[in-house]
């Protein structure tokens, strides 16, 4: 019996996961055919495949997310409108789905020890103080979250960054990244 099939081991999963392309495949292009595709919908529809890899993908797709993550990074300053004073750049939610999905996969929470550097603990207090006017009553949330925001996204960065590198071999693809986002 044929045990491969152009190279991929041949399973119900792959089955599975050949037909949910055909289907999305076929979908994509009866939408394009009846309404065509604007391009908001072409970016939606990428980050959703992207994010789809990430999440499904296990350890390799938190490889390629931290590779897209730094991709991102050439955006410049292209943003989200959250709020008038809120700006969300997609690599911000990108960095935050490849925190939860290393949470969510326990082969890599089990090889991993999390810790935080001692000068981001450090931090904490300034962090608390900080929100002190929010207390008061006399500051506008938005624009305090928006400021708050920089120091956050360091924890997340740091965890993904010291799980996915642990194998000397992955900092190659990273800096190759870097260089295509920096040129």
């Amino acid at each position: 019996m044929i045990e491969r099939v152009a190279g991929f081991k041949r399973s119900t999963k792959s089955f599975m996961g050949m037909a949910v392309i055909v289907i999305g495949v076929v979908a994509v292009g009866l939408y394009a055919n009846l309404q065509g595709l604007s391009y908001k919908e072409l970016i939606v529809g990428l980050g959703a495949l992207g994010a789809t890899i990430i999440i499904f993908g296990g350890e390799r797709g938190i490889r390629f997310g931290l590779m897209l993550w730094v991709l991102t990074l050439a955006l410049g300053y292209r943003t989200i409108e959250w709020t008038q004073n809120i700006r969300i750049h997609p690599s911000e939610i990108l960095i935050w789905l490849l925190f939860v999905c290393i949470f969510a996969q326990r082969q890599l929470r089990s090889a991993t020890r999390f810790s935080l550097p001692w000068w981001l603990w450090l931090l904490v207090p300034f962090w608390v103080l900080a929100w002190w006017p929010l207390i008061a009553g006399d500051a506008q949330w938005d624009k305090m979250l928006n400021e708050f925001r920089d120091f956050l996204l360091l924890v997340p960065l740091i965890i993904v960054c010291s799980v996915v590198l642990e194998r000397q071999s992955y900092w190659r693809h990273l800096l190759l990244a870097f260089f295509v986002a920096s040129t």
